[in-house]
């Protein structure tokens, strides 16, 4: 046949041959086209094991231990990698009718990364480290009045003096030490040891190693994949795991421009104006939020329920999430985002912006309009603001736009700008403020306790309103034994937010997003709704850098996985 052919061919004239050749290689990039097509139809695109991810964080750890580990450090972010909390290696968690007493099962084959057995024992250690005040532990608060005993080698019944239906979410943050490890060390001297900066934890990925200036200063931490982590829940699909730490938000953006690192996360948009290598972005809601929250017993005008109304009028919400945030936000109308599942949309009734209702509002409460001096007065009374505000973004922004807007409400506004440790501490201690800047964290499902319940009035409570109201406080004990997805937890939590909003003790402003940024060409990054920045960490045995195709159809997880990169996420070049 071959033969045959080739003599056919001598037989054609230059042009014939010319003819025969291009449709010959037509017929087989064709047929290359046609194979590859019906192979993409009968495969599917999983992912696949292997590769290694690096992220940049600002910062440097100190302390990579989940008692001394504090929220919203380097710190943190390390723990949520290399340690799993108590639902992660829980076999079972249940509780009583009263949600007074919870036991908690551990999953038999769950280890340590030196491969021993985690035990109850682990568990209760932890908790009685966290508990004794000379450790210091930023859990601590959260610990007292809940009594931790030992069932089993593997079980653990923890009692509470209240019943507290929310009490999973206190769970979740509680990530395990190894006692034998630690046992040796007084509460006093826990942070002298060496394990705090080269973990031995169960989470997901292993410490691998960790690199250093000669200055101290710590650039990356290496982590690698623990296979036995199959135990406790899926293994990681990507082998290496890396942090590395930079001084300031700048060299971050650098390091990422140069290639260094392959993705990092912020609230602050204007970050991916220096971006110049292609890159992806994704929008993760989030459950932390900005208010101004006002303080009548330090300003008596803000007594007076109309005052405040008026000034949440005055001011254009939208208008600042796109100047400050560059759109990247949610209007926030009550003490819920609007993200979370037992929002309220009925508190939208409450703010709009209307500044003529606003001058209206001011009058009706009793100010006068001085067309003499352009102020506001009552008597000899002028009515003036004072804000008060943490040095960090968005925060001071924000103030800076309510100036903008009190001003042209006419009322002189000042801001006093301060170092963030001076107003959690000092300025939060005292309540010494008329209107506070400032923001909040709700869990995924919230308790509105330590922040609207008047017992938190006072610190170290988080009532930075020092907001009183009967109703609220009944809603709000009632919702700490309401069973968690009940009709009963949404009712209560519409009285909250309905009675909350309508008072008017503070301007909710907006709930922030978190910004994921990484190399465009980076498959698999699935983060979904966070109230923490740790908590992006959440679903990292999800993420993957390689794909492979398959015969057979993708599991249900395999097809939410290789469908993590939102719809709506916006590119970059």
């Amino acid at each position: 046949m071959k033969q045959y052919i080739v003599g056919l061919v001598r037989t054609f004239s230059a042009r014939e041959r010319l003819v025969f050749f291009v449709a010959v290689a037509v017929a087989i990039i064709s047929g290359l086209f046609v194979g590859l097509y019906a192979l993409q139809r009968a495969t599917f695109v999983v992912p696949d094991v292997g590769g290694s991810y690096s992220e940049g964080v600002v910062g440097q750890p100190s302390f990579v231990n989940p008692i001394l580990a504090k929220d919203g450090t380097p710190d943190k972010d390390l723990v949520a990698l290399t340690f799993a909390n108590i639902p992660s290696i829980a076999q079972s968690i249940k509780y009583s009718d009263d949600f007074k007493v919870w036991t908690v099962r551990i999953k038999d084959d769950a280890v340590w990364h030196d491969e021993s057995s985690i035990t109850s024992d682990d568990i209760l250690f932890t908790v009685q480290m966290i508990k004794n005040p000379d450790t210091l532990s930023p859990l601590f608060a959260d610990w007292q009045n809940i009594t931790a005993t030992r069932v089993s080698e593997r079980e653990v019944r923890f009692e509470l003096l209240n019943s507290y239906a929310l009490f999973e979410n206190i769970l979740r943050e509680l990530y395990p030490v190894p006692k034998k490890l630690f046992a040796d060390l007084s509460p006093s001297t826990l942070k002298l040891s060496s394990y705090n900066l080269e973990p031995v934890g169960s989470g997901p990925f292993m410490f691998d190693g960790l690199s250093r200036r000669k200055d101290g200063f710590v650039e990356e931490y290496t982590f690698k994949a623990f296979e036995k982590y199959s135990a406790i829940g899926k293994a990681p699909y990507m082998k290496k795991f890396s942090i590395k730490f930079f001084e300031n938000e700048e060299r971050l953006v650098r390091a990422y421009n140069l290639g260094i690192i392959d993705g990092f996360g912020t609230y602050n948009p204007a970050l991916l104006d220096g971006l110049k290598i292609h890159f992806t972005v994704r929008d993760v809601p989030s459950t932390k939020y900005y208010a101004a929250f006002f303080n009548a017993h330090a300003y008596v005008p803000l007594a007076s329920r109309q005052t405040r109304q008026a000034l949440s009028l005055a001011v254009d919400k939208s208008a600042i999430i796109n100047i400050v945030m560059a759109g990247r936000g949610s209007v926030l109308n009550g003490p819920v985002p609007s993200s979370l599942h037992v929002y309220d949309a009925e508190v939208e009734s409450y703010y709009s912006f209307d500044r003529q209702k606003a001058r209206e509002l001011l009058g009706s409460a009793g100010w006068e309009w001085n067309q003499e001096t352009n102020e506001w007065t009552q008597g000899t009374s002028v009515l003036r603001l004072s804000l008060t505000v943490p040095d960090l973004f968005p925060l001071r922004e924000i103030a800076g736009q309510l100036k903008v807007y009190w001003e042209a409400l006419g009322i002189p506004t000042s801001v006093s700008v301060l170092d963030p440790s001076v107003v959690s501490g000092e300025i939060i201690r005292t309540r010494n403020y008329e209107v506070l800047v400032f923001g909040n964290i709700l869990s995924r499902e919230p308790d509105p306790y330590s922040f609207w319940h008047s017992s938190e009035r006072f610190y170290p409570g988080l009532n930075l309103s020092l907001y009183e109201n009967a109703s609220v406080d009944s809603a709000i004990i009632a919702l700490r034994s309401a069973q968690v997805g009940s009709a009963r937890r949404a009712q209560l939590f519409s009285i909250v937010q309905d009675d909350v909003a309508a008072d008017y003790p503070a301007l909710f402003i907006a709930s922030s997003r978190y910004l994921y940024v990484t190399k465009g060409n980076i498959p698999g990054i699935a983060i979904h709704d966070i109230a923490l920045p740790h908590q992006r960490f959440d679903n990292v045995t999800e993420w993957y850098l390689k794909t492979r195709r398959v015969f057979s159809r993708p599991t249900l997880q395999e097809q939410e996985e290789t469908s993590s990169l939102p719809t709506d996420a916006p590119t970059g070049q």
